[in-house]
């Protein structure tokens, strides 16, 4: 199976409601939902892979899904993010997003 196949099933399989899942060693795919913090911002301007080494790869907001977001997608408090990283980078992401 390739990488980009296994992360698509990850995230379709992150909706059914599972927990975290491992990648591959060291990498997971962890659910979150967006902070007060980063309301109104786009991912571009949100700094989340810059502060955190995080990559946000789908997003589900108002009842749509959007896998691969562009980088101009304006994040809406409590939309979903799916986000990828690793456990480091998980630990940095809560710690710079924390829920408020």
């Amino acid at each position: 199976m390739s990488y980009p196949l296994l992360g698509v099933d990850a995230i379709f399989s992150f909706f059914m409601n599972q927990d975290a899942i491992m990648l591959v060693e060291g990498i997971t795919l962890f659910r979150v939902t967006a902070p007060r913090s980063l309301a109104g911002l786009t991912l571009a301007q949100s700094g989340i892979r810059q502060d955190t080494g995080c990559s946000v790869v789908a997003i589900r907001s108002e009842g749509k899904l959007t896998i691969n977001p562009d980088p101009f997608e304006i994040l809406r408090e409590g939309s979903e993010m799916i986000v990828i990283g690793t456990y480091e980078n998980e630990r940095k992401f809560l710690r710079t997003f924390p829920k408020k």
